[in-house]
């Protein structure tokens, strides 16, 4: 069964100013090409899919910020971000977006950058 989570319209316009922020160079000043946003994506692994090409391609620092829904597994109460195709019955899509901390398996797992932090 699909979930029906509510829309979080301030997601937007937090990207929108997290963006702004990242990239101007009196702030961070990252590169406009090293800064990737997905707002609303299509589907999980259009998520899981940025995330492991970013994580490839991080040689100093990946940052990593997710503003959605959570949920939690039936079975361990570990933490997942909700994505489009979740489903909290059938674990589709929850575990391979399972929330890790700094350096550990998840969606990043073989990242080469010094130091990877995730936001949520």
């Amino acid at each position: 069964m699909r979930l029906n989570l509510e829309k979080l319209p301030a997601v937007a316009r937090n990207l929108v100013g997290l963006r702004e922020a990242l990239t101007d160079s009196a702030v961070w000043g990252l590169p406009d090409e090293a800064c990737t946003v997905l707002s609303q994506p299509g589907s999980a692994g259009q998520v899981l899919d940025t995330v492991r090409e970013r994580a490839r391609k991080a040689r100093d620092a990946l940052l990593i910020y997710y503003a959605g829904h959570g949920l939690t597994d039936p079975h361990t109460d570990e933490l997942y971000l909700a994505l489009p195709d979740s489903d909290r019955e059938t674990r589709v899509h929850l575990a391979a977006v399972r929330v890790s901390a700094p350096g550990g398996a998840g969606s990043a797992g073989g990242c080469p950058a010094d130091r990877r932090d995730s936001v949520t």
